[in-house]
């Protein structure tokens, strides 16, 4: 397995991803990517990177939309599966606890928010080198 410092089970979308009303997005971003892990489907971490750089908008986009919703939005990790090709073929929010004071609370996010995240990372494509396998990433905010 290849871990990567720095940083799902839905079926994949078989509609185009419809344009989303605009929202003002901070320009520093609002979800980093800031880890992953690559269970060898990729040779680097920039892989993952350069395919969630052109979804970084909506990715924003969804963290902005559904804010009201509250939930767990600091710390989520997603699973991808990913094909041959570099397309990603399912999406799952992967379970996580976290301590806050002297308690675990649980990581998940709010519903609308899964539901966002799921429809936009099952639209990465990753850049070759990559073998059919899994991966998972964690955005930050």
């Amino acid at each position: 397995m290849v871990a990567f410092l720095a940083g799902c089970a839905s079926s994949p979308t078989t509609e185009p991803i419809a344009p989303s009303p605009p929202v003002e997005v901070p320009s520093t971003g609002v979800a980093r990517l800031t880890g992953g892990v690559g269970n060898e489907v990729v040779a680097s971490f920039d892989q993952i990177r350069d395919g969630v750089r052109p979804l970084q908008t909506a990715i924003d986009r969804c963290y902005v939309t559904t804010a009201d919703e509250g939930g767990w939005r600091e710390n989520l990790q997603w699973d991808l599966d990913v094909a041959a090709n570099g397309t990603v073929t399912r999406v799952t929010l992967h379970p996580a606890e976290y301590w806050r004071g002297n308690v675990i609370v649980p990581g998940v996010a709010a519903p609308r928010l899964e539901v966002c995240m799921e429809r936009i990372l099952g639209a990465m494509v990753l850049p070759p080198p990559v073998r059919p396998g899994w991966i998972r990433v964690r955005f930050e905010t």
